[in-house]
């Protein structure tokens, strides 16, 4: 009786063991799974890339580079009478921001005036014609109010023969004395724009320097212009 008592008790705690052990290893299995199933759910981590020195990044290179915002062009004009003159100027210019230009140029021009200036009388006297070639660099600014509507200013450094009434040194009256002279226009006119970044422009300027030896016979002078 005692050894039928013995290994019904020795059954039963083995028996127990493993029904204890089952639902462990069914219960591991399951944590398994759904930890796989998280890390497959986790987002994929995006690669961190380091820009080199000097290396264009995507926006970078949608941005304008600085041949986009360089223009070409230039300035004629001309005017006949007592001071005949005929004008060319080439230009290249930089916008600054989509509303200023600045730049700069080379200036030619051919003259043929018919009086001089004299110092004692101070005021010009008729003479025979004489024929002048003035020439020099030139900086510009133009800044536009509207699309329609510029405001500028131009320094100009000029050489030119000046023509001075001196009856009893020569035969035809003067003489010619060559210099440098500065030249400061105020302007303002119309642009008509031309394309991404050209125009088009006609308007007035005045030289706040202007005098005697100015190398244009007034202090008022018309300008045509473009640029592309």
């Amino acid at each position: 009786m005692k050894l039928k008592t013995s290994s019904l008790i020795l059954f039963l705690t083995i028996g127990t063991t493993v029904l204890a052990q089952v639902p462990e290893r069914f219960s591991d299995k399951g944590s398994k799974s759904d930890s796989s199933q998280t890390e497959q759910k986790k987002e994929p981590q995006v690669e961190k890339r380091t820009v080199k020195p000097g290396q264009v990044t995507p926006s970078q290179s949608e941005e304008p580079n600085f041949w986009d915002r360089v223009v070409f062009g230039g300035n004629a004009s001309a005017s006949f009478g007592s001071y005949t003159l005929i004008y060319l100027s080439p230009s290249i210019g930089y916008k600054v921001t989509d509303r200023f230009i600045a730049g700069g140029g080379f200036i030619y021009q051919y003259a043929k005036i018919n009086r001089v200036y004299d110092l004692n009388r101070g005021a010009y006297v008729e003479v025979k014609g004489y024929e002048n070639q003035v020439y020099g660099p030139k900086f510009f600014g133009n800044y536009f109010v509207t699309d329609f509507l510029y405001l500028g200013s131009q320094f100009e450094y000029l050489n030119h023969d000046v023509a001075l009434y001196n009856p009893a040194a020569t035969p035809a009256g003067y003489e010619l004395n060559n210099q440098w002279t500065p030249v400061l226009f105020l302007e303002g006119g119309y642009a008509q724009p031309l394309g991404e970044k050209g125009y088009f422009q006609i308007g007035l300027r005045f030289n706040v320097l202007h005098d005697y030896d100015s190398p244009y016979g007034s202090s008022w002078f018309p300008v045509i212009g473009f640029f592309f």
